[in-house]
């Protein structure tokens, strides 16, 4: 699928997408948190408080992920509004 538009998808392309960012989501979720699950029972078996300064960063990859699926609903809303 090309780069288009949200405003170029017709709607059954949109709940594609839809459907695509909500499963990207989940499996960037489910690996972020079983490498912080990782990386917390290493840590505290050191006792390095390294993981703390970690977890912010972990979660950073999410946002860009969850935008672009708030995008894609309002979009799916306004055109159902129609």
């Amino acid at each position: 699928m090309k780069n288009k538009s949200l405003s170029e998808l017709n709607l059954e392309e949109l709940y594609e997408k839809k459907k695509m960012l909500k499963s990207k989501l989940l499996v960037c979720a489910c690996f972020t948190l079983i490498i912080l699950a990782g990386i917390t029972f290493f840590n505290l078996n050191e006792g390095n408080r390294v993981v703390f300064f970690i977890i912010p960063v972990c979660f950073i990859l999410i946002l860009p992920i969850s935008n672009n699926l708030g995008t894609v609903t309002k979009e799916i809303k306004d055109r159902e509004a129609r």
